[in-house]
């Protein structure tokens, strides 16, 4: 039997549904897409045979590969920096996109893995965030709030 290994943010379950319902009444399209696909994965997976492992990072931070294609996290962190963050909340998860990378060998590697994984880390505070971002950056423009 073979083994496939996808990376997404939603679960496939029961309680899928109810937070793709309220992706879409939210109108958040990428978590519409990827729900969708790793549904569509799973159901694909069960039928030819396949085991199929997700590996479900919170919020991905870290060094980045490949610096003209943006990730996900910068949209995310940009969007904070513009403060047009749509995003109600003072805490983020977030997990290093190393130990994302370690999640998905120890994935691949071990026979028992199966169904899904939740990939976090670190609990960070919005506030706590800038601060560290001003003492980094310091010439940058920050939200007031």
């Amino acid at each position: 039997m073979g083994r496939l290994l996808i990376v997404t943010h939603h679960k496939v379950t029961h309680l899928i549904r109810s937070q793709l319902y309220l992706c879409i009444i939210v109108q958040e399209w990428y978590a519409v897409a990827k729900t969708e696909a790793e549904r569509e994965a799973f159901e694909y997976g069960h039928r030819a045979g396949i085991e199929v492992v997700s590996i479900c990072p919170t919020l991905v931070v870290g060094p980045v590969m490949n610096h003209a294609v943006p990730s996900g996290s910068s949209f995310v962190f940009s969007n904070f920096l513009k403060g047009i963050s749509n995003l109600s909340i003072d805490r983020l998860m977030t997990v290093d996109v190393r130990d994302v990378a370690e999640a998905m060998v120890l994935m691949y590697e071990k026979p028992e893995a199966e169904g899904r994984y939740i990939c976090t880390a670190h609990l960070l505070r919005i506030h706590d965030m800038f601060e560290l971002l001003e003492s980094l950056y310091p010439d940058l423009n920050y939200p007031n709030e």
